[in-house]
């Protein structure tokens, strides 16, 4: 009996873990969809800042990926909207930038921008999608942004 409750506590904490990683984005998505009755656009600029750093310690810093997402409406985006996450993929790799590690700028009602710096380790000569997720009241859509240039700063 034992087993039989040893062996079910952990097919259900697998299935959990599954779903939570099961969570996958339409990478076929547009970069347009419309949330809270209104048309939001996403437009990608990614960087990585390969200007020498001087550090405290000595040692050499990460480069690291600055991005700035123009999320763009034809009306006003609505104001109770999140952003959740921003995924990023190249070939097979995905690196998940969650909600706590970005910012959201607000331009105008209609032009918001988010923005981040993650030390995510890609290869800069091949472009990359980015998928931004976003959620207002209960409804949730997900921008993608295919081929987008990694671009380098000096």
């Amino acid at each position: 009996m034992k087993k039989v409750a040893l062996i079910c506590v952990l097919a259900l904490a697998s299935v959990g873990c599954a779903s939570q990683q099961d969570k996958h984005v339409e990478w076929q998505q547009s970069s347009t969809a419309e949330l809270a009755q209104t048309a939001v656009s996403l437009q990608s600029n990614l960087w990585l800042n390969m200007m020498p750093m001087i550090t405290e310690s000595g040692s050499e810093p990460a480069i690291l990926l600055h991005g700035s997402l123009q999320l763009s409406g034809v009306s006003d985006l609505a104001a109770d909207m999140e952003v959740e996450a921003v995924t990023i993929r190249q070939g097979g790799q995905l690196w998940n930038i969650p909600a706590q590690n970005l910012e959201v700028r607000t331009f105008s009602t209609a032009r918001w921008e988010v923005v981040f710096q993650s030390d995510i380790e890609l290869d800069e000569s091949k472009p990359v999608d980015v998928a931004v997720e976003l959620k207002q009241a209960q409804a949730s859509v997900t921008l993608v942004d295919n081929q987008v240039k990694v671009e380098k700063v000096y």
